[in-house]
């Protein structure tokens, strides 16, 4: 297997608000956008040319790989879903054998080597597997797929993140009959052409055969919650590696400070007086650590931050490039590039690129009644197993100081909070959200003290 299609054209409804400006592949992992974990761990795996099959924003792609000539961006425009988009990708190239992926998942090298290793040994489709308990289910016995059926109504199952195959699928990618037929009766297939159709259909001629990889080697980015668990996992990878401390070129630890895990520290990066790092950190070049500033560990810190002033970076959170967290401010979760969280703040989620949190800004993170959070994706009500309660703020957004959000609350992108706004509800992109006071004016003097 020599070429890998990265399949990159879906719209991402269900990631808003962090799909508006960039499409899902494109999202923040450990502070690069996460193809780029992909691309690179392909390349270095063996893979000599990487396809990525583009729907929306395909300049984001290109420049991101433009100094790589192993990656080709294609443009496929509009899709009616991945059996289409492949099916574009696939009359862009004459390989007959070729491995096909999702670039909205995070998939871990490890897994990554195995299905590639057993794909090259196998004269059958080989399909990448992942532990799920939503979407499409594939069934294995043995190591061979015996089925595949849309949305199961109980029960975790394997879900399909990729296919190594050959151009035996073309024709079932091009009979694809634009929706799900293997569904439980009475669940309602969209109008989409699935990839797993496609698939389905091929084992009427062809035995397939089953990669499984285990639980957090392969993360769908489908929702928001989604991205922290994805950075949470990748931190935690990239962060175990370490075997020791690693100094890039102009990188210094003042004695003063603190360590007390193994920190890979980036050229001109520095580590100033004070600082606790109670565990592992990756942190990139040009970044100052300073003052008394408390990293929790399991950190990754990209280029060109600022992070000082007796600030709390919790266990597992991410920091993006070129951002500031200053005096007091505490982080739970994941900031895009380019953040400033400046002081006195309790942010625990997801804030998205550019954003300015103003002061005293507070994420709720606990129901009084500690009930279940709702969230609506597409106007359907679901409840996240995990971080239904963090605050998911888009790209250049700004909150006002004294702005509290309710927990599982959500603010589109561009948009701004007002001050002393206490914010219960989600609000759209590109909407200003503020509290109307009433104020009472009464007389008053010495009068009011008995003189």
């Amino acid at each position: 297997m020599r070429t890998c299609i990265l399949l990159c054209a879906g719209e991402g409804s269900k990631m808003w608000p962090y799909a508006t400006i960039r499409p899902k592949a494109m999202i923040p992992v450990a502070a690069r956008p996460l193809i780029q974990h992909t691309v690179e761990d392909l390349l270095d795996l063996g893979i000599s040319q990487v396809l990525i099959a583009a729907g929306s924003f395909p300049g984001q792609y290109e420049g991101l790989f433009a100094h790589e000539d192993r990656v080709h961006v294609m443009d496929v425009g509009q899709s009616k879903g991945a059996a289409q988009t492949l099916l574009n990708a696939l009359a862009a190239t004459t390989e007959e054998d070729f491995v096909v992926l999702y670039g909205d998942v995070l998939y871990a090298k490890n897994a990554l080597k195995g299905f590639l290793e057993q794909a090259s040994t196998s004269s059958q489709p080989l399909l990448f597997l992942y532990p799920s308990t939503d979407g499409i289910a594939v069934e294995v016995d043995a190591g061979r797929v015996t089925g595949i059926t849309g949305h199961p109504r109980s029960g975790p199952h394997m879900a399909f993140a990729g296919i190594a195959c050959d151009r035996r699928l073309v024709k079932h990618l091009e009979g694809n009959p634009g929706y799900f037929r293997q569904v439980p009766v009475g669940v309602m297939s969209p109008l989409e052409a699935f990839l797993e159709q496609s698939v389905a259909q091929m084992m009427a001629e062809t035995q397939l055969l089953a990669f499984q990889c285990q639980a957090d080697e392969a993360v769908d980015l489908d929702r928001p919650w989604d991205i922290l668990r994805a950075n949470r996992i990748k931190a935690g990878q990239l962060c175990s590696a370490l075997s020791g401390h690693e100094l890039m070129e102009g990188a210094s630890i003042d004695p003063s400070a603190d360590l007390r895990g193994y920190v890979r520290l980036g050229r001109n990066s520095k580590i100033g007086r004070n600082v606790i790092i109670a565990g592992p950190a990756v942190i990139g070049d040009d970044t100052v650590i300073d003052n008394g500033a408390l990293l929790m560990g399991n950190n990754v810190i990209g280029q060109g931050c600022t992070i000082t002033n007796a600030c709390f970076v919790d266990e597992g959170a991410v920091v993006g490039n070129h951002c500031v967290i200053n005096h007091a401010a505490e982080l739970w979760g994941v900031i895009f590039d380019g953040v400033y969280l400046y002081h006195y703040m309790h942010i625990f989620g997801i804030v998205g690129e550019r954003s300015d949190i103003g002061a005293a800004t507070v994420c709720g993170s606990l129901r009084f009644d500690d009930g279940r959070t709702a969230h609506r994706v597409k106007g359907r009500r679901e409840y996240p197993a995990t971080d239904a309660d963090a605050t998911y703020i888009g790209d250049f957004c700004r909150t006002g100081v004294n702005v509290t959000f309710w927990p599982g609350k959500k603010v589109g992108c561009y948009s701004v909070v007002g001050a002393g706004t206490i914010l219960d509800r989600d609000v759209p992109d590109r909407t200003l959200i503020y509290p109307r006071q009433e104020l009472v004016t009464k007389p008053w003097g010495p009068e009011q003290y008995g003189w």
